[in-house]
């Protein structure tokens, strides 16, 4: 499918929730604004196939999320005031393989520092380079970050 020219606004602001959530989807998101996302301002999840241009993203608990066996490429991406982390790649779900996540043209603001997290055995390349991977307890992350109304 295809979403452009959209606006996702204040979305799980009394309950958690991510703007748009993807399983086992092939879509492409242009043209759109996120703004005041409780948690996650794009989630591809379970073999999703994403491609997102010309995105902007203002107050995201978490930006961009790949997980469980997701391939998700970004292109032209302003990141602002991100609450937790502007992207992540991991697997949540053993039937699942890790995830890959591709970024290129990211612009970022806001006074927090930039947070990238990509587990062991899933990608995150940022332009031409892979960043490094990390020891991510995805649960424990589940309990902590991305707990519903983390703000």
């Amino acid at each position: 499918g295809k979403v452009i020219n959209s606006r996702f606004n204040d979305i799980g602001q009394l309950g958690g929730g991510d703007a748009v959530d993807f399983s086992g989807s092939e879509v492409l998101l242009e043209k759109i604004l996120f703004k005041n996302i409780n948690d996650k301002a794009i989630s591809a999840g379970e073999n999703s196939i994403i491609q997102a241009k010309n995105i902007e993203i203002n107050r995201a608990a978490h930006a961009i999320v790949s997980k469980d066996g997701s391939k998700l490429t970004i292109d032209r991406a302003h990141l602002a005031n991100t609450l937790n982390c502007e992207l992540m790649s991991y697997q949540k779900k053993s039937i699942y393989g890790p995830a890959k996540l591709f970024a290129t043209n990211i612009s970022l603001s806001g006074e927090k520092k930039e947070c990238y997290k990509a587990q062991l055995g899933s990608r995150i390349k940022l332009e031409e380079r892979y960043l490094a991977e990390q020891r991510l307890n995805v649960k424990n992350l589940y309990k902590t970050d991305m707990k519903k109304n983390n703000k």
